[in-house]
């Protein structure tokens, strides 16, 4: 599964969570959370596994996830 930056943000954006609970979810920094999600910080394959298990995403999941984030133009 290819998350980006980008796709990590629209994740927390569609779920509409802060950057600080997404972070506490995540076990990192409020402040990593923002750098990630600005391309400042490098999204590790530790997040990424935990953000999958996390959110329980699978490849449809997180199509359905960027559909929602793309139809609806969630903003944080």
């Amino acid at each position: 599964m290819d998350i980006t930056p980008d796709v990590f943000r629209k994740i927390r954006e569609v779920h509409r969570l802060p950057q600080a609970y997404y972070g506490k979810l995540l076990g990192i920094s409020v402040a990593q959370v923002n750098r990630i999600e600005r391309d400042k910080r490098r999204l590790t394959e530790a997040i990424k596994r935990r953000l999958i298990i996390e959110f329980m995403l699978t490849p449809e999941t997180l199509a359905e996830l960027l559909e929602i984030h793309e139809r609806y133009k969630v903003k944080e």
